[in-house]
């Protein structure tokens, strides 16, 4: 009998609830919680009596803390501390089942009491600097990140409310310990706004749940649980989504990002949680990885992997002992060492093969050519499991790694970011990324005269990345597979000619008479070092040919927009009758004036190497595209001609040979 049953409160379900706690805890230590000889001895000594808990009655049973957990709270004198409802008990007995950790209280976190937080600061972010040849995209917002760390399963409630004007709050987890101003680059976000709530990982929009909307002016509870790689939203204690990562990011600060005031965000409480017991065989092997003992956590997980052939922990063993094997090979110094353990971490992957878990496979050797700096091998290996497994069960996988690739590099590694871009364009463009990628490269890729506009973007966009990135099969596997209408055809035969593949292109497409193949025309032949045309480049013709006295007759004809605009080729043309003519004082006082961007445009490519800023030695030649490397060779052979430079002569012939 409930307590206060005892002192004539009527029945409830609370009452109930205390009932369910006695069954359970006869269960657990197959005796009652209490000894009660009469109603009136209950009254007397019930403010003194004390239930213990079922594990010290049985010590020689097996009781699990967490049932007899559930247990005492049943058990609870005051009812306002018991399950308030049926469901709430069911619930925390499946997760029992499920395996899902106990929560103990590890924090609270105050937007308002500073001293919660190691780093506090407006930031500024930009993105796609490497895709816009600029920075782009800049948004300003309030960084907090904890100064206490949260490892382990956690489980994050507060209570929020949305106000008229707010663009959302975001609840960063998982933020890296050492490098506290890559919060955002190696984290996941969770942003709740108005009209939907985004996960990002990495930056990198992962899921997109917009079936819920949160009324202005209303106070929700909000919770967000990670155990293990599950991501799990509740809004008023129901889960609205779920999100499973194969590779885990092993942050352990919390932290805040805000862009205005019009909200209302209560204290931040955390709680870590115990190990999942249905993947409990991993656990082990994890600790010893977590502590860097590199040689324990791989023979743990092999044995893991041999013990349960066929299962999920079998795979997720394989596939963590190749990621072992690859930290550790991250953390070695010597060369011929750390090349060995990349060796080994392949082949730990390739275990992986014709098993359910094959994409993971090419996932792990992704990632360790991209440890080794080999991109165009990570790029291959995903876009093969792409290929190779379309409606798999892990693809989201894949794509979700695609994606974190190609955000990463598109803040500094042009190349990588084009080769990603590619990939995603070609392979997923029915996901709202490829939509946005597509917006941003149609308005910031540098246009090529030689490619008509096109009434389908995607594969315009398509055939200018395989052009810039010299990928010639993929512009043929176009014309091969895709039914390309005549515009697209002309393109991906265009760009196989000017990319020296010419046994692969309809070389018929030169005779047409139109303006993107003028320029075709004149850039086939200046790369065979042929008779050049007329047009559209006369200038070039005459000052090629030695023609000087037609040079200056064209030059003098020329408008100042033709001239002063670093976009067009006329500028470094009439840079170069400017050294034939008037010097090269002269020439360099017109070329170097120029702004400096962070990805140089090929038509200034020039004046970018007058100033000093790139060179045919390391640097940029080596970042650059095989189409700016000949752009600067025949930029700089014609300015070495019309100066009269020998040795400049002589160094663009010997780098004409190594492209």
């Amino acid at each position: 009998m409930a307590p206060e049953r005892v002192f004539g409160e009527k029945a409830t379900v609370l009452t109930d609830i205390y009932s369910l706690g006695v069954m359970l805890y006869q269960i657990l230590a197959l005796q009652f919680p209490f000894r009660r000889k009469s109603i009136k001895e209950l009254r007397k000594l019930l403010p003194h009596e004390k239930i213990l808990p079922p594990e010290e009655v049985a010590p020689d049973r097996e009781i699990s803390p967490h049932l007899s957990n559930i247990a005492k709270k049943c058990l609870s004198k005051d009812p306002k501390r018991r399950f308030q409802s049926v469901r709430d008990l069911i619930r925390e007995l499946e997760n029992y089942i499920e395996g899902t950790p106990e929560w103990q209280r590890a924090g609270q976190l105050s937007i308002a009491n500073k001293n919660d937080w190691q780093f506090q600061e407006n930031v500024a972010l930009a993105k796609h600097v490497a895709l816009t040849r600029g920075i782009e995209m800049i948004e300003w917002f309030n960084l907090m990140i904890s100064k206490a760390q949260f490892p382990g399963n956690i489980k994050i409630e507060t209570e929020l409310t949305l106000k008229e004007g707010s663009n959302g709050v975001g609840v960063l987890f998982c933020v890296p310990e050492n490098n506290i101003h890559k919060g955002l680059e190696e984290s996941y976000c969770m942003w709740v706004k108005e009209d939907r709530v985004c996960l990002y990982r990495s930056n990198v929009e992962v899921l997109n749940h917009r079936e819920f909307t949160f009324e202005k002016n209303r106070s929700y509870h909000i919770r967000i649980t990670l155990i293990d790689n599950h991501i799990r939203f509740f809004v008023d204690g129901i889960q609205k989504f779920g999100f499973l990562n194969h590779i885990p990011l092993p942050g352990t600060r919390i932290g805040l990002l805000v862009q205005d005031t019009n909200f209302d965000l209560g204290d931040l409480k955390v709680f870590v949680g115990s190990q999942n017991i249905m993947v409990n065989c991993l656990a082990v092997p994890d600790a010893f990885l977590a502590r860097h003992d590199y040689d324990e956590s791989l023979a743990e997980y092999r044995k893991i992997s041999h013990s349960f052939p066929g299962r999920a922990e079998g795979r997720e063993a394989m596939f963590r002992a190749g990621m072992t094997l690859l930290k550790k090979a991250e953390q070695q110094t010597q060369k011929t060492k750390k090349e060995a353990l990349f060796a080994q971490a392949l082949d730990e992957f390739e275990t992986l093969h014709n098993t359910p878990g094959a994409p993971l496979e090419y996932l792990g050797k992704s990632l360790v050519y991209k440890a080794q700096g080999d991109f165009e091998e990570e790029a291959k290996c995903l876009e093969l499991a792409l290929r190779k497994y379309p409606k798999h069960p892990l693809k989201p996988i894949l794509i979700e790694n695609i994606l974190s690739r190609l955000h990463e590099s598109s803040q500094h590694m042009r190349h990588v970011a084009y080769l990603f871009a590619l990939m995603v364009l070609r392979h997923l463009p029915h996901l709202a990324d490829a939509q946005a990628l597509s917006d941003i490269l149609d308005k910031h890729l540098e246009p090529l005269p030689f490619f008509a506009p096109s009434k389908n973007r995607n594969l315009h966009l398509i055939i200018q990345l395989a052009f810039w990135l010299n990928k010639p099969l993929v512009l043929f596997e176009m014309l091969e597979k895709n039914a390309l209408d005549p515009i697209d055809a002309q393109n991906a035969h265009i760009g196989l000619i000017l990319l020296g593949c010419e046994d692969l292109a309809d070389l018929s497409v030169l005779e047409k008479n139109t303006p993107e193949i003028e320029y075709a025309r004149f850039e086939h032949a200046l790369s065979l070092g042929k008779t050049l045309p007329d047009n559209p480049f006369p200038l070039w013709k005459n000052l090629h040919t030695k023609e000087w006295e037609s040079a200056k007759e064209i030059a003098e004809s020329m408008s100042e927009k033709q001239c002063m605009s670093e976009g067009s080729p006329d500028f470094f043309l009439y840079g170069c009758y400017l050294a034939l003519e008037k010097g090269e004082d002269k020439a360099l006082e017109h070329l170097t004036g120029i702004s400096e961007k962070a990805f140089t445009q090929a038509t200034a490519l020039l004046s970018h190497y007058l100033l000093g800023r790139i060179n045919l030695e390391k640097g940029w030649i080596e970042k650059s595209f095989f189409w700016e490397k000949c752009k600067l060779l025949q930029q700089l052979a014609l300015y070495a001609l019309c100066t009269r430079d020998e040795k400049l002569q002589k160094l663009v012939k010997s780098h004409v040979k190594k492209v």
